[in-house]
């Protein structure tokens, strides 16, 4: 039985950047980001470093989440993504479902919002999926940033007694 794309994790999935350049500084950066341990088994593979050369030649945002967090990468490239997609979402609602202070919950949802761009990025980048399950993905992700959110703010209000649930 053959793999598909699905079950793969997102680094093997990934096809060649269609675009190669030779920006020195985005090459420099991913030799850095890939002596990291959690990165060593990407390190040589080609069509990660083409597609994650690209990323962050063209986008500071992105760079910034791969050197901030280097496991966050390794964790993305590691997991098939849609997989992953659905871990991070239901991690989120567990965690901020038992009761987090909203300081810790502001922490969580920008922690997975971060991880959500950069999955949601590569794969992208990647060829790995289509832009309408992008958009389907990212949709998913706020849907379950904002539910949960908002679950967390009326717990706390029912717990002040501000709010009576039904």
């Amino acid at each position: 039985m053959t793999e598909t794309v699905d079950s793969l994790p997102l680094g093997q999935a990934m096809r060649p950047f269609p675009i190669t350049g030779h920006d020195v500084r985005a090459r420099k950066i991913w030799a850095e980001l890939s002596a990291d341990p959690a990165l060593a088994v990407w390190r040589t593979h080609q069509v990660v470093s083409s597609v994650l050369e690209a990323a962050i030649a063209a986008s500071p945002y992105l760079t910034g989440l791969m050197v901030r967090e280097p496991t966050r990468l390794a964790r993305v490239l590691s997991a098939p993504p849609a997989a992953h997609l659905d871990q991070l979402i239901a991690e989120l609602s567990v965690t901020m479902a038992s009761g987090a202070t909203v300081p810790a919950a502001m922490t969580l949802l920008r922690t997975f919002k971060s991880e959500v761009a950069l999955l949601c990025a590569l794969a992208d980048l990647g060829q790995v999926w289509p832009v309408m399950t992008v958009t389907r993905a990212l949709s998913r992700a706020a849907d379950a940033a904002v539910q949960s959110a908002v679950r967390l703010l009326f717990q706390r209000a029912a717990g002040r007694g501000d709010w009576l649930p039904p």
